[in-house]
C-alpha cells in the first residue's frame, strides 16, 4: 500500500468463521486492493477469526486488524475504524456480503469526480445463498435519497462510499440517539446506519446513486437484521419504529 490508501474499508466481526476465507479470497480481487486500507475489528468473536486474521496481515501490509476485549456491537466497531481511518473516502463491507471486483476503483473514481458528494451507492443484488451470482434479483435503490427513501426504502442500503469529512458534523454512528439527545437507554443494534443517514440527510448532506447492481447482499438467515425474516427480522423493525418516532417531526416537514 501506498503511504495515502484511496479508501478505508471496514469489516467487523463476529462469529464470522464460517464466511472468513472465502471473503479474504475474495478482497484480493479488488483491482485497487493494495491502495485500500483495510481495517479488521474482531468484536470479541469466539471463531478465531483473530488469529487468522493476523496470518493473513503478514502478507499484506494494507490489512491492519483489532480484537476487542469485549463483545461489542457492529457500530461500535465501525466507530473505532471510522476513527482511525488513514483514507479521506470510507466504506464498510461485511463479510457475508460481496462487491463486483472493480467496485471500489470504480466508486473512488466517481467519488473523485463529483466532489461535492458526500455519500454514494449503488443497486444491490440480494442472494438467498453464497454463491453471489450475477443473475439474483436487483433491488434498485431509490434514485434520490431523500429523508423518505432512507427511512422507508433502506437507502442507501449496505457498503456505501462516503468521505470522512462526513462525520465531522454529522458524529459516529447510533450516537445522537442516546449521547446527545438521551431518547434510548440501549444502543441501536441493527438500524444505526439508517439513523446516521437520515441524520445527515437533515443536515444537508449530499447523496448520489451508481444506477448498476455493483453489490451483493447475503440474506443471512442467522444474520441480526434478517433473521426469522428474509428481509427484515423483529429487531429491526422494532429498531426502524424507534428511529421513525424519533425523526417523526423531520418527516412530517418533509411530506409537506
Amino acid at each position: 500500500m501506498k503511504e495515502e490508501p484511496k479508501i478505508t474499508v471496514i469489516t467487523s466481526l463476529y462469529k464470522a468463521g464460517g464466511f472468513l476465507e472465502d471473503f479474504l479470497e475474495d478482497i484480493q480481487k479488488q483491482t485497487i486492493f493494495s491502495d485500500i486500507d483495510w481495517y479488521f475489528i474482531d468484536a470479541a468473536s469466539p471463531d478465531k477469526e483473530f488469529e487468522r486474521l493476523i496470518e493473513f496481515q503478514k502478507d499484506f501490509r494494507n490489512v491492519r486488524v483489532r480484537r476487542m476485549r469485549e463483545r461489542i456491537g457492529i457500530y461500535p466497531a465501525w466507530n473505532i475504524g471510522i476513527k482511525k481511518a488513514r483514507a479521506d473516502l470510507i466504506s464498510n463491507l461485511n463479510v457475508d456480503d460481496r462487491v463486483t471486483h472493480d467496485y471500489y476503483e470504480f466508486m473512488v473514481n466517481k467519488m473523485e469526480k463529483y466532489k461535492e458528494v458526500d455519500v454514494m451507492y449503488t443497486d444491490v443484488r440480494y442472494c438467498k445463498t453464497q454463491e453471489y451470482l450475477d443473475d439474483s434479483p436487483i433491488m434498485k435503490t431509490p434514485r434520490f435519497c431523500d429523508l423518505y427513501s432512507i427511512a422507508f426504502f433502506g437507502a442507501p442500503h449496505n457498503c456505501p462510499v462516503w468521505r470522512k469529512s462526513l462525520h465531522e458534523k454529522n458524529g459516529l454512528f447510533d450516537e445522537s440517539l442516546h449521547e446527545d439527545v438521551g431518547l434510548f437507554d440501549e444502543s441501536l443494534i441493527s438500524s444505526g446506519d439508517k439513523e446516521f443517514w437520515m441524520r445527515a440527510n437533515i443536515l444537508g448532506k449530499k447523496f448520489k446513486k451508481i444506477n448498476e447492481p455493483l453489490s451483493y447482499y447475503y440474506l443471512n438467515p442467522e444474520g441480526i437484521s434478517t433473521k426469522g425474516d428474509a428481509f427484515k427480522s423483529e429487531a429491526s423493525r422494532t429498531e426502524d419504529d424507534r428511529i421513525l418516532k424519533h425523526y417523526e417531526r423531520e418527516l412530517a416537514n418533509h411530506a409537506v
